[in-house]
C-alpha cells in the first residue's frame, strides 16, 4: 500500500498556497513553501496543481511538496533509564561504563 497524505494536510497546504499565491507569483510561492523540482528549482506548476486538488503519488514528490512527514524517533524521557539502555551505570554519583562499574574496586557491593 502506498503512503498517501491525509486529506486534512493536503487541504491545509492548498489553502495556504492559494492565499500566498494571491500576493506573489506561483514560483515565489513554491520557493517560500519549499516546493521544488528534483533538480532543486522552485516548482510553480506543482503549486497550481496542489491548489487544484492534485495529490502526488510518488514518495519523493510527496516529500518535496511537504506532504510526507518523516516519523520522529522515540523519546526516552527517563534519563536514568536512557543511560542504562546506553550502557552506563551510576557509581558514587557519576555515570560510568559497565566495565568501570564492575571493575572499579567497590569490593563486589552493588
Amino acid at each position: 500500500m502506498q503512503n498517501r497524505p491525509n486529506t486534512r494536510r493536503k487541504r491545509n497546504l492548498a489553502k495556504k498556497l492559494a492565499k500566498a499565491s494571491l500576493s506573489m507569483s506561483r514560483r515565489q510561492t513554491a520557493k517560500a513553501f519549499g516546493i521544488v523540482t528534483p533538480s532543486g528549482e522552485p516548482n510553480g506548476s506543482m503549486v497550481k496543481m496542489l491548489i487544484d486538488g492534485y495529490i502526488p503519488r510518488r514518495e519523493d514528490t510527496l516529500r518535496r511538496c511537504g506532504l510526507l512527514v518523516m516519523p520522529r524517533p522515540p523519546i526516552i524521557h527517563d534519563e536514568p533509564a536512557h543511560r542504562v539502555l546506553m550502557g552506563a551505570w551510576k557509581l558514587h554519583g557519576h555515570w560510568v561504563s559497565p566495565e568501570e562499574y564492575f571493575g572499579s574496586g567497590h569490593n563486589g557491593k552493588l
